[in-house]
């Protein structure tokens, strides 16, 4: 769909229409158009009322969280390794 779409852009952009006339077949042919696309039909696979549309089960594994030790440092706070900078400046860019 994002091809037809890219398509029909440009040709949008680029059209030059010089007189009536022109501007008379780019109607129809406009028109024709979308009489074509009026008569797409897009198929789906028909779920009958009251069941349940089947859905694919993904197994997904479990990783436990790590565990803090002590509080967080915020990123304003002096650096743990009292080099007196702030942390953000000091082993927070690390991180």
């Amino acid at each position: 769909m994002d091809v037809i779409k890219n398509d029909v852009i440009k040709t949008v952009f680029t059209v030059q229409i010089k007189n009536a006339t022109e501007l008379d077949e780019a109607t129809e042919t406009i028109t024709e158009d979308l009489g074509q696309v009026k008569d797409l039909q897009y198929k789906h696979q028909q779920i009958e009322s009251g069941q349940p549309m089947p859905v694919a089960q993904v197994e997904h594994e479990i990783t436990p969280v790590p565990v803090r030790e002590g509080p967080k440092i915020g990123r304003n706070d002096p650096c743990h390794c009292g080099s007196g900078k702030k942390y953000k400046h000091c082993h927070g860019k690390i991180a």
